[in-house]
């Protein structure tokens, strides 16, 4: 996922709170590899990349970074590998 390219970079993880439950691992998986690895690989080495689980009748899994966004014509695309 290229996480170890940028060593310097922070990741930080927030939860409403604990959260315990069953899903797809395969889509799970896509969360590091491309959400999360996108991010890293994109965003603004000087902030951390979040990742923020929110937890209600569904939980909610969301990544952000600070970078000049998606471009729109890439948003359909957005659980592929981003090159």
């Amino acid at each position: 996922s290229g996480l170890a390219q940028h060593p310097e970079r922070k990741v930080v993880v927030e939860a409403t709170e604990p959260v315990v439950g069953r899903g797809d691992a395969d889509r799970l998986g896509r969360i590091d590899t491309t959400l999360l690895g996108n991010a890293w690989k994109h965003a603004d080495p000087t902030h951390p990349v979040v990742v923020r689980v929110e937890v209600g009748e569904e939980r909610t899994i969301s990544v952000m970074d600070r970078c000049g966004g998606i471009p729109p014509e890439h948003l359909p695309k957005l659980f592929e590998r981003f090159d």
